[in-house]
């Protein structure tokens, strides 16, 4: 890759940041195993084969799968977009070629783990997600985060269009530990979300947590909205900004029936 394609970062850095780009792909290619299940031809075969024994349907969970995919993409933009330098006027372009180089990486893994999963009939499949939403989901959330970053909107659809940079605080390599202590920054997010979640409560009569994400209209599902409580949830993923927009309109939880 020559330097026209990233910024020129010193070997320490460019060392730290391989390390922790290299921990995400490990962690959402464990995760995207765990999403793994019995092809419908597999499960219908051990369905047969032992008529006595109970099989229960498998729950299908594209709304999680779309968020292990959001997730992976904004992890890697943060590992290495965070810094590069915002008053570089290259930045543009080296924004968009490291979003093309995550799409790469996400799909790839995607690959993999449909491939790790082949032998012993297991599939992503189930949950009704294609490949191309897939990857769809990921570009969404980069183009967004390459918007933010550059302070300037993009046309819908693309990375491109973008004349202006600001400049980037963060110049320290990124900590590598495997429970990072939480950050400034990442507690006023917390913060802010628990205040959101408050005034919403207060609003619709200090409802438990369990009817919010279990209210069809809220856009969240149990996991989703306690990784969204954690700070977990990248803020400008499709489900946490949907999920906010419900909860700044105060809209009274609609029950999710068990077909939901």
């Amino acid at each position: 890759m020559s330097d026209s394609d990233r910024p020129n970062f010193d070997l320490s850095l460019e060392i730290s940041i391989e390390s922790v780009w290299n921990q995400h792909k490990q962690n959402y290619w464990n995760q995207l195993q765990g999403m793994l299940v019995a092809t419908p031809f597999y499960a219908e075969m051990m369905r047969k084969a032992y008529p006595t024994i109970p099989q229960s349907p498998i729950p299908k969970m594209p709304s999680r799968l779309r968020q292990i995919i959001e997730s992976y993409a904004w992890s890697l933009f943060q590992t290495e977009g965070t810094y590069y330098p915002g008053d570089d006027p290259r930045i543009e372009r080296w924004l968009n070629n490291l979003a093309d180089r995550i799409l790469e990486e996400i799909m790839g893994t995607v690959k993999d783990v449909e491939e790790s999963g082949r032998e012993r009939r297991l599939s992503l499949a189930h949950h009704g997600l294609t490949q191309e939403q897939m990857r769809d989901a990921a570009k969404e959330t980069l183009r967004e985060l390459i918007e933010n970053r550059l302070g300037v909107p993009l046309p819908s659809g693309t990375n491109e269009g973008v004349k202006e940079a600001k400049p980037l605080a963060p110049t320290t390599a990124p900590k590598q530990s495997d429970s990072p202590e939480p950050t400034d920054q990442s507690m006023t997010e917390i913060k802010r979300r628990s205040k959101l979640l408050e005034e919403y409560k207060e609003a619709t009569g200090n409802i438990p947590d369990y009817q919010i994400y279990n209210a069809k209209n809220a856009g969240i599902h149990k996991p989703e909205f306690y990784d969204w409580k954690k700070g977990k949830l990248p803020r400008h993923s499709v489900t946490a900004r949907k999920f906010e927009q419900f909860l700044r309109e105060k809209k009274p939880p609609i029950p999710r029936k068990a077909k939901d």
